[in-house]
């Protein structure tokens, strides 16, 4: 639904390609992007980054095949982090 949306209102593109759909910012979504300055965005633009220069050479199915392989570790990670933060700061 949310992507419809972003489509519809002309911030993404959407190609068909040999590997399925191919789901890209636009000139017009980047300008969007950019009118959230903030450090919470700056950070999450830099994060993002990361992941995609990570996975950039990966098909689908090696992501599928990483996260698949990687999945429960990070839920590990995730409710030990809880455990030490503690319910007020979830």
């Amino acid at each position: 639904m949310s992507g419809t949306l972003i489509c519809r209102k002309g911030l993404i593109d959407i190609t068909l390609s040999k590997h399925g759909f191919l789901y890209s910012s636009n000139k017009m979504g980047r300008k969007f992007i950019k009118c959230f300055d903030s450090d919470y965005f700056s950070k999450l633009e830099k994060f993002a980054q990361l992941v995609i220069d990570f996975f950039k050479d990966f098909s689908g199915s090696e992501i599928d095949a990483y996260i698949s392989n990687n999945i429960g570790k990070w839920k590990d990670e995730f409710e030990t982090e809880s455990l030490f933060r503690g319910k007020d700061n979830e």
